[in-house]
């Protein structure tokens, strides 16, 4: 977890202002850049998704948001619609090379598909998803966001995908 940062904070989009939720962690361009926008990909890591990801084209995560992708400059750039009861908002996702050297972990077989709910009911899991509401709790209220508010949302997203039942 220490090798992630989060930030909040807000621009300017289509003449309004909007909020916006930055993750930086180090990986491979190429690989990222993969794991963004292919649908065998994607469905490893989030959701399963069907749709044609090039952009123009619309997407539908399964039994969650869809959307267009409205730009696309491979492998530095995306910008989508994120289409979610009933409202709009827009995803951007910008890669950036900063030349690191660092080591690789290979999985014994890299095929093989996650089991997140195996994953949600470990130790580790249930750490990992503490952790991370955590740190986007410090990091809204860094950003000037009512201190209880985002403790109730981060309370709210640790129960929802790690629940003290499983």
């Amino acid at each position: 977890m220490t090798d992630v940062s989060r930030s909040t904070g807000t621009r300017t989009v289509d003449g309004e202002e909007a909020r916006v939720a930055t993750i930086a962690r180090t990986h491979p361009t190429d690989d990222l850049w993969e794991a963004c926008t292919t649908a065998e990909r994607i469905s490893r890591w989030f959701l399963p998704v069907t749709g044609d990801l090039r952009r123009g084209g619309r997407y539908q995560l399964e039994g969650d948001a869809a959307g267009t992708v409205e730009e696309c400059d491979p492998p530095h750039r995306f910008v989508a619609t994120w289409e979610f009861a009933g409202g709009t908002s827009r995803i951007t996702v910008s890669l950036t090379a900063v030349g690191l050297l660092g080591l690789a972990r290979h999985l014994d077989d890299p095929t093989a598909r996650f089991d997140e709910a195996a994953f949600g009911a470990s130790a580790e899991g249930r750490r990992f998803v503490a952790e991370s509401g955590d740190a986007w709790c410090a990091a809204g209220v860094a950003s000037g966001l009512d201190e209880r508010a985002q403790r109730a949302a981060a309370d709210r997203s640790i129960a929802f995908y790690a629940p003290a039942d499983s």
